[in-house]
């Protein structure tokens, strides 16, 4: 029992699941036992005749099959549904073509292809389809058949287009009040009834009037019988004239054309019928009685020939094209969309009263639910390389390539689509231009800069273990003061190595030499000894043992000195060493020399026989000594055995010893420091061609004595780099067109009919419309169709598309014409007068014809004036005010410059301005109201400027200071052109700054000449004695001006000298012991101090002082130190650089108080305020030019010009897209440009008073009434009408435009009119109300609206006169009038009420096109209305503070703590974004229906696999159990059976599964 519940259960789950795959297998297999069968046909054989063309029949074979598409026998299938087998057909040849046409039918309405929706519709349109019957039909039977024998001929005229409906308009009523009251009633009999009128009235298929509008407003009580009687004069009898019928043909023939299933005509045949009426005799109570009763001056007319009205037949409105796609750019600029459709004329309209034709084009500005710019983008190419333009005298753009510093990069940007990349016109792209220009930096090639050659090194042993070898080698250096950059000058090698003879890895180092003493220590002169201390030393400095030492020569310890007697030669000390005669060594060596005098002369004492002069050898080592010598950097290469060929590389150089002439090996330079042979570098990836794709083929121009050619175009978007792809084919690419144009050409060279071409009839002779007369005016017909260039007939709007619109083009098919009554003379009627010229002896002229068989009659063309011309009226002065002084200079033709593939544009040159005049200017043909005047627009010029002189010296001999350039301004600059800089006197001077190391020159004297005595005889005495004063660099030891040294510094080079006599006393050269300090201050001083070198004898004069002490005075024995800082120098950029960032400094000069620079040291070690050695700097821009760049001028708008000859302004505009920069080109001031009107004469319409209603001799009923309406121009000249009906047109009229549709919008030009006097008993109505406001979709960028005017019936009429009321109780016109959102929601006294704005409340209907107001709406729903924004928020106790709802569609706000709760991190939602927690009732939620069968379908799972496990694991325990002896059966107390262990525990196995039997 246990297994079979298991399996139960697992089976009815496993039902579970495959009940629903089961459920739709079976819906696929529901009917597998009930086969079907069907008739199946093969394709029909080719037409067999037996005449070879014409009638003849075809055959087909026909099978049965069953539903497995088996072929069964026939008697399996419902014979008598069995298809032909045969079927007649119809073999085409040569002759038939005049024998076949196309039968086309009527257009059906357009058909949406989706169901219209039920709310209210505020789109755009509704797409649909549109059908109509196309057949071929043959012979004079118009015998159908098969299309193919047409289309061997003629394409089939398509039966089936796409066309878009409007948005259906319901009916919108309001209330008013009516007087009930007769036409001729007085107030006082009035009674006022409230009814219902309509406002708009309804479109096709849009909500119809309510049907009591037709219900009468009066009840007959109020009809006061008086007022009624005066409604026609007081008779017993009544002559009542009725309404004239359609007219009627009178063939018997005549076919409706335009039934829907019926065949249209194509061409216009206007047929001649005839139009009746009734005439009847009533009494003063409306009873009908005999004629007879009424007396008649003469009986009206009862029949009248007219022409059939042929009412206008478009096509359904096409489908919208977008003529230019709108969308709203990223920074909120909408661009509107423009729409057009265009609907065909399938048949012109003919005869007085048929319904004129609509326009057959319509545009239309779409601002609504536009997209993102997003399907046309600005793809800009590649940056060009860094450059900076330079303008030339005559505009000419130099482009220079900056090798070093900043530039500009210029870019070109191509407007392409966005999901192929494929350019198109930049008028597609609307969204804001990326940037064009970029600033750009070329670093600066750095050349290396080394210091000046270190003194030579201590001579080293070239072999250290050999401490005897006394050849060794020494090593001097110089350090890198810059470095190079890439591509800069190399640093020269930084060591050099000679031979030396002299190891000096270590030397003796002695202290300076000790007194004199003497040997006889009694004596006070004469010789002695003196010593000093040595000491071992390393050349670093540290004691060595003195034997390390011992292998150098010693220069001894001791010496041997004299302490000069009063008698002894005196001589002084050496004077410093020459410098060098040679700079190096190679063959000869160098020499330097000193020398000493003598300063006293001996007596009898020793004479001087010591050197007064030495020599030695210097700058002993060679010019050229061993380096390391470097090659050029080799070509980067990638990494050996690298998988890409790209990134990290080597780069290599040679490296050799380099001695005098000849390269040495390595080893000679071991002691140098080797450059390195390689490093790394950075290999660049290869960069593919990028490339757009080529745009579509360019129009084919029409031109057939040449060939024609299109061209496509693509650009490069990357160039390729470092070896990537090259780009593929040419970026242009052409080919002939001219077959695409072989029929056209064709056409041409044959001399051949234009493709369409209307075709007319003659005139019919001149019918007057009543029979019993034979004169007056009539009117003639004549036949209008449209033929191919096989002269057949097509339909109409062919021939419209070849005439392009224009209105002339469209002959006419009716016209009227008079036959006299004088002479029977048959003459057409005067054409419209010719418009006159704006010269002051223009004419006119105007013409009629001579018709009819009378056109030999030699006395009609003597009796007619066939011709009138006369003089156009002078033009009068215009009242209005306005712009009367020259405007904006216009340059027509821009001059353009192509730079880096760049057009730059500049209006500039020649150009014409322009001034309201009505005075007529015959010689240059130029209208009133407008006067040109030739004028100038300055070109942009930038300055010019010379070339830089080279630096000036630098105007301080040593110190910081400045060094000067110079440029001159060659062409200044005007408003428009790059401005020159800074000047004075048209120079422009920079200045730079400079430093000279004043350290860097030192005094060298020489030694002093011998004392030339005064007295040349004496052998001692006073004298002169001279050296020479050099001032020398200390680095070249080249002597260079007295300038660059300190002159406080300067040694004397001509001194008085003594040469002493035996015995006087002799004294050394004063030396300085101490010197002021800063700051000068008296009570210091500065002492000086000189020893005896001989003491004088017992008869000579005592030596004199030996110290000698100074106050310290300023500027004389002390000087002070300070820093100066200097102005600032000019923006410098670096060498190379034309533009970009510079540096900028000003020098800080260290100033000694005697107006001498020193160096900065001098001023840092007394603790002034500048511790720096550098100049004060700044970094500073020189700007690199970015010329202004302005948009296209946009079209002239011609908003503000207004007709009547009227003084306006056009007006265009352009903006910035590329503001300049401080160098740069300003942007023109004129970002606007006014132009005068040009002259648009006002047209009026001028119209006498309605005359009565004539009902020709009867006493009421219907009649017309007349008056005569002309177009008048503003200058009182009668013109024709359609300048009248054309002149405040307010949207585009492309294609052919009824002159009867503008006569039915205005009321104006209408010359004759129905009338309709009531008869007793007759239907009243009321007067045409006055049209209501135009009524167009804005929102939908609707430019043709319609008009509405409403009648009410007054009173009923009595039962003799039940069919007199009028059944069209509102009309429409249309309209074109800038009338928008004439309806608005209002909230009045709490109520919503839909007004316009003349105060009529309408139904809530007329304001479908805009929300409610929040405060109506926002209330019902819970909410708190924000006047200030307009927006609804739910308030703070309610679900969500401050969520908002977005419309009336909203659900309500939901009071706290009955509604799920946002989490504690929820934002604020923004007015965005609409919070719905839970779906919405009127969507179908998919998902949730979705996630509600996964979860389903998840808990089955889950609840199966839970079982299975169960199941499995009883299964284990009951085998567990009967392998167990130590489990028995007990039976408790309520007699259950259980099992246990013996331990007294229940069985587990570890999970909660329970089972039960």
């Amino acid at each position: 029992m246990k297994r079979l519940l298991d399996e139960f259960i697992v089976l009815m789950i496993s039902h579970l699941f495959a009940s629903h795959f089961l459920l739709h297998l079976s819906e696929g297999f529901s009917d597998i036992n009930a086969v079907s069968y069907t008739w199946k046909t093969k394709p029909w054989s080719s037409c067999f005749s037996k005449v070879k063309c014409g009638e003849g029949h075809r055959q087909r074979k026909v099978t049965c099959q069953d539903s497995f598409n088996f072929m069964v026998a026939d008697s399996n299938c419902d014979e008598s549904r069995k298809p032909a087998t045969v079927d007649q057909c119809f073999r085409v040849c040569d002759k038939h073509k005049r024998m076949l046409r196309w039968r086309i039918g009527a257009w059906s309405s357009c058909l949406p292809t989706v169901s219209r929706p039920t709310t209210s519709c505020i789109g755009t349109s509704i797409a649909g389809l549109a059908h109509r019957k196309v057949s071929c039909v043959f012979g004079s039977t118009q015998k159908t058949v098969g299309s193919s024998a047409c289309e061997h001929f003629w394409d089939k005229p398509e039966s089936e287009m796409a066309c878009s409906l409007d948005c259906p308009q319901n009916c919108i009523v309001a209330r008013r009040n009516i007087s009930c009251n007769s036409l001729n009633c007085p107030d006082t009999t009035s009674v006022n009834r409230e009814v219902t009128e309509v406002v708009v009235a309804p479109t096709d298929e849009g909500m119809r009037c309510p049907e009591h509008l037709g219900d009468p407003v009066c009840p007959f009580i109020y009809l006061n019988e008086e007022c009624n009687d005066t409604q026609v004069k007081r008779k017993k009898h009544l002559l009542k004239i009725g309404e004239w019928s359609p007219c009627q043909p009178t063939e018997d023939n005549y076919v409706n054309r335009f039934e829907p299933d019926k065949e249209i005509q194509i061409s216009l045949k206007p047929v001649i019928g005839v139009s009746r009426r009734n005439i009847t005799c009533i009494t003063d109570e409306g009873t009908v009685t005999d004629l007879s009763f009424c007396i008649m001056e003469e009986t009206p007319v009862l029949e009248r020939l007219c022409v059939v009205p042929v009412p206008c037949s478009v096509s359904p409105w096409s489908e919208w094209r977008v003529k230019r796609e709108g969308c709203i750019t990223s920074d909120g600029k909408i661009v509107p969309e423009i729409r057009t459709r265009i609907r065909r004329l399938v048949q012109m309209p003919v005869g007085p009263g048929s319904e004129p034709c609509p326009p057959l084009y319509e545009e239309r500005s779409v601002s609504q639910d536009l997209p993102s710019c997003y399907k046309y983008q600005w793809l800009p190419l590649e940056w060009s390389s860094c450059q900076v333009r330079l303008h030339g005298f005559h505009g000419e753009v130099t482009i220079i390539h900056p090798t070093c510093g900043n530039g500009l990069q210029y870019r070109n940007l191509t407007c392409v689509r966005a999901v192929d990349v494929v350019p198109v016109s930049d008028e597609n792209c609307k969204e804001p231009r990326p940037p064009t220009v970029q600033r750009c930096e070329v670093l600066c090639r750095r050349d290396c800069q080394v210091g000046h050659w270190s003194r030579w090194g201590p001579c080293s042993f070239i072999n250290k273990n050999n401490f005897h070898e006394k050849k060794g080698y020494r090593i001097r250096e110089r350090s890198v003061i810059v470095n190079p950059s890439n591509g800069g000058r190399p640093c020269p090698h930084l060591q050099e190595r000679d031979a030396c003879f002299k190891i000096q890895l270590f030397n003796w180092q002695y202290s300076s030499w000790g007194n004199c003493s003497l040997q006889d220590p009694q004596a006070t002169c004469g010789p002695g000894n003196r010593t000093r201390n040595k000491t071992c030393v390393k050349l670093s400095g540290g004691l060595l043992d003195d034997f390390m030492c011992g292998r150098h020569d010693d220069a001894g310890v001791s010496q041997s000195c004299r302490i000069p007697c009063p008698d002894d030669c005196v001589l002084s000390e050496w004077s410093e060493w020459s410098t060098c005669s040679l700079p190096c060594t190679d063959q000869n060596e160098g020499l330097r020399s000193r020398n000493r005098t003598f300063v006293a002369i001996a007596g009898p004492g020793r004479p001087c026989y010591a050197v007064t002069e030495e020599k030695d050898n210097c700058n002993s080592f060679l010019c050229t000594p061993v380096r390391w010598t470097t090659g050029e950097w080799g070509q980067c290469l990638p990494l050996q055995g690298a998988k890409r060929q790209c990134g990290l590389g080597i780069q290599k150089r040679e490296v050799v010893c380099m001695g005098v002439n000849e390269i040495l090996e390595d080893n000679s330079c071991k002691y140098l420091q080797k450059p390195d042979t390689q490093k790394s570098c950075h290999l660049p990836c290869p960069v593919d061609c990028a490339m757009t794709n080529f745009s579509d083929w360019s129009p084919c121009e029409a031109n057939c004595d040449t060939d024609a050619i299109q061209y496509k175009h693509r650009f490069v978007i990357q160039s390729p780099k470092y070896g990537g792809k090259p780009c593929p084919g040419a970026l242009l690419e052409e080919r002939l067109c001219t077959k695409a144009l072989e029929t056209v050409c064709l056409r041409q060279r044959s001399n051949a009919k234009p493709a369409y071409q209307w075709n007319t009839s003659s005139w019919s002779e001149c019918r007057i419309p009543a029979k019993n007369q034979s004169c007056g005016i009539g009117f003639q017909v004549r036949n209008v169709s449209c033929l191919d260039g096989n002269d057949r007939e097509v339909e109409p709007h062919y021939c419209l598309s070849e005439a392009k619109g224009n209105s002339t083009f469209v002959p006419s098919a009716l016209r009227s014409c008079e036959i006299t009554c004088s002479s029977g003379c048959v003459l057409t009627t005067w054409s419209a007068w010719s418009p006159c010229g704006y010269s002051y002896d223009s004419r006119r002229f105007r013409r009629r014809e001579l018709v009819g068989s009378v056109w030999t009659n030699n006395d009609c063309a003597a009796s007619f004036k066939l011709l009138e011309e006369e003089k156009c009226p002078g033009i009068p002065e215009s009242s209005g005010q306005g712009e009367t002084h020259w405007l904006s200079c216009i340059v027509e033709e821009s001059n353009v410059t192509t730079v880096n593939g760049q057009r730059i544009k500049h209006d500039c040159g020649r150009g014409y301005r322009y001034k309201f005049d009505m005075q007529v200017n015959a010689e240059t043909g130029t209208g009133p109201g407008l006067q040109r005047d030739m004028c100038f627009v300055d070109c942009p010029l930038d300055c010019q400027m010379s070339e830089w002189t080279e630096w000036s010296e630098c105007n301080v001999p040593c110190g910081r200071g400045f060094r000067e350039r110079r440029r001159e301004i060659l062409v200044p600059a005007n408003a428009l052109g790059r401005p020159c800089p800074e000047t004075v006197n048209n120079t422009e001077i920079q200045k730079d700054e400079c430093h000279i190391i004043c350290a860097n020159f030192h005094w060298l004297a020489g030694g002093w000449s011998r004392c030339f005595l005064h007295n040349e005889e004496a052998d001692c005495g006073n004298g002169m004695q001279y050296r020479s004063v050099r001032c020398l660099d200390k680095w070249t030891e080249e002597e260079v001006d007295d300038s660059r040294c300190d002159p406080l510094l300067k040694p004397s080079s001509v001194s008085s000298c003594r040469l002493h006599c035996p015995g006087e006393c002799v004294v050394s050269p004063w030396t300085v012991t101490k010197k002021c300090s800063e700051p000068c201050k008296q009570e210091n001083y500065q002492e000086i101090r000189r020893t005896v070198l001989r003491r004088p004898n017992s008869t000579a004069d005592p030596c004199p002082p030996l110290i000698s002490r100074t106050h310290c005075i300023l500027n004389e024995t002390c000087h002070e130190h300070d820093f100066v800082p200097q102005p600032w120098g000019s923006c410098v950029l670096t060498e190379g650089a034309l533009c970009g960032e510079g540096v900028q400094k000003r020098p800080a000069q260290c100033m000694r108080s005697d107006g001498r620079q020193v160096d900065a040291v001098q001023c840092e070690k007394n603790h002034k305020s500048l511790s720096s050695n550098e100049p004060m700097s700044k970094p500073c821009y020189i700007d690199c030019p970015v010329d202004c760049v302005l948009s296209e001028w946009s079209a002239w708008n011609a908003s503000s010009c207004l007709p009547c000859g009227q003084p306006g302004v056009m007006t265009r505009t352009r903006y910035i897209v590329q503001k300049p920069s401080d160098a740069g080109q300003p942007c023109s001031t004129e970002l606007e440009q006014k132009k005068s009107c040009p002259f648009k004469a006002c047209y009026i319409w001028k119209h006498s008073d309605w005359s009565p209603c004539d009902l020709e001799y009867g006493d009421c009923g219907y009649g017309v009434r007349r008056r005569l309406v002309e177009c008048i121009r503003y200058d009182g000249l009668q013109v024709d009408k359609m300048f009248c009906l054309t002149l405040n047109l307010t949207f585009p009229t492309d294609n052919w435009l009824d002159p009867s549709w503008l006569v039915l919008a205005q009321e104006d030009s209408q010359e004759e009119q129905k009338c309709h006097i009531p008869c007793p008993g007759d239907c009243v109505v009321s007067e045409w109300s006055s049209w209501s406001h135009c009524h167009r979709n804005c929102r939908i960028g609707q430019r043709v609206g319609y008009q509405t005017s409403s009648r009410k019936i007054l009173f009923s009429p009595t039962k003799e006169s039940a069919n007199s009321c009028p059944t069209k109780l509102w009309r429409t016109r249309p309209c074109w009038s800038n009338d928008c959102n004439f309806f608005r929601w209002r909230l009045k006294n709490s109520s919503l009420i839909c007004e316009g704005r003349d105060g009529t409340i309408v139904e809530a209907g007329g304001c479908t096109a805009e929300s409610p107001p929040c405060e109506y709406w926002c209330n019902k729903l819970g909410g708190t209305c924000n006047a200030s924004t307009g927006l609804c928020h739910c308030p703070a106790s309610g679900t969500f503070q401050g969520a908002l709802l977005s419309g009336p569609s909203s659900s309500p706000c939901i009071p706290a703590g009955k509604g799920p709760h946002p989490p504690a991190n929820h934002s604020a939602p923004t007015s965005e974004i609409r919070l719905m927690y839970y779906p919405d009732d009127s969507q179908v939620s998919f998902w949730m229906y979705a996630m509600i069968s996964i979860g389903t379908a998840f808990v089955i799972f889950v609840a199966v696999t839970v079982y299975l496990m169960c199941r499995s694991s009883l299964r284990q325990r009951s085998v567990s159990v009967e392998r167990q002896p130590s489990v028995r059966r007990r039976v408790n107390a309520s007699g259950q059976v259980s099992d246990r262990h013996a331990d007294g525990f229940p069985n587990s196995t570890g999970n909660n599964c329970t089972h039960h039997n």
